[in-house]
């Protein structure tokens, strides 16, 4: 079995645990919406709410011993390396959040676990909705609804699709993000042909100036987190293999986001997409290149909304380039690179 079947085969385990609760406490054997089949998690109120009524309790006490038994062996068969293991750090996702992440992936590969949700949550429409975590998880329901807030790392790295607000809200893994769990690495619609991702190794073929190369590795030695890099030079001056070297040095692949192409896209599909390619660097670990980001500002200098959030809220290093001279703004601490123009016989 592997690793991340182990870890779906713990969280089927949970979801059940969290039904046979309801039977030993004598509900689920009649339409819940009567009065004396209502669950309570409060015992003294379940009790006070049943009493001299004809419900069945503690039909499951012997399977729920074994069941116990069957959770414990599962936890320890899911503690291996997935690619759920190196999400988890780099969305800066906390242990009630990994959680959360963990259920939606389980509701979307399996077939059981989705039947157990669909269980728990017999008032609603098919979804994995947040209480039902809340049930899975045993945890606090405050706690889960802090872990979906809209400035939430679950929301900011696009690891789920959230619909709704509150316990009702409704869960969903992103078709990118459940791709690259699998194992994919590669860029789905709509970044995909748009977006690269160039591995450390890449040779680019590219000959950079000295006095470019010397001023690129001391802003390497100045790289902090939540930092830009603003490379300016003209059309034809390496901004692409600067930014590249950058990265390669910190032994991390860039993402190059072409801004005119991504904005004319978000044009025509009526729909914000920094944030998502963003997204995508984060959870590749890689860092983004903005190319042409003076194609972020309209007439007036001024970025949009959609925009100025996803770069102020991404963490770690983002570099700009630009063939205009002026200030960039990018709602970060900027480390300035110019590159000279490359005369014929430099090419």
């Amino acid at each position: 079995m592997s690793e991340l079947a182990a870890l779906i085969a713990s969280v089927r385990l949970h979801a059940e645990a969290a039904l046979m609760r309801r039977l030993n406490a004598g509900s689920g054997f009649a339409d819940p919406r009567l009065p004396s089949q209502i669950y309570l998690r409060d015992d003294a109120a379940l009790a006070r709410l049943t009493a001299g009524t004809l419900r069945p309790r503690g039909t499951h006490d012997k399977a729920a011993v074994e069941l116990a038994t069957a959770i414990t062996a599962a936890q320890a068969a899911a503690r291996g390396h997935t690619r759920l293991g190196l999400l988890v750090p780099r969305l800066a996702l906390d242990a009630t959040a990994s959680g959360v992440l963990v259920v939606a992936i389980a509701y979307a590969l399996d077939l059981d676990t989705r039947e157990l949700c669909h269980a728990l949550a017999p008032r609603r429409r098919p979804a994995l909705h947040l209480e039902t975590c809340v049930d899975i998880l045993q945890a606090d329901a405050s706690a889960l609804l802090h872990a979906i807030a809209p400035g939430s790392p679950l929301r900011r790295g696009r690891a789920l699709a959230i619909d709704g607000d509150g316990l009702a809200a409704t869960l969903e893994i992103p078709n990118p993000t459940l791709a690259w769990l699998l194992g994919d690495d590669a860029l789905l619609p709509p970044l995909a042909g748009l977006c690269e991702l160039i591995a450390p190794e890449t040779e680019l073929g590219v000959v950079l100036p000295d006095p470019a190369i010397a001023a690129l590795d001391a802003v390497v030695a100045r790289l902090e987190h939540s930092v830009a890099v603003v490379i300016r030079g003209p059309r034809g001056s390496g901004r692409r293999a600067a930014a590249h070297r950058i990265a390669r040095a910190v032994g991390r692949p860039l993402f190059v986001i072409p801004m005119p192409a991504l904005i004319a896209l978000e044009t025509r599909a009526r729909a914000a997409l920094l944030g998502n390619a963003l997204a995508a660097a984060r959870l590749r670990d890689a860092i983004p290149y903005l190319a042409d980001a003076e194609a972020l500002y309209d007439e007036r200098g001024e970025m949009a909304p959609e925009h100025a959030d996803a770069i102020a809220h991404h963490p770690g290093v983002i570099i700009a380039a630009t063939a205009r001279s002026g200030h960039l703004e990018l709602r970060r601490p900027a480390l300035p690179i110019a590159l000279p123009r490359t005369e014929l016989d430099d090419r």
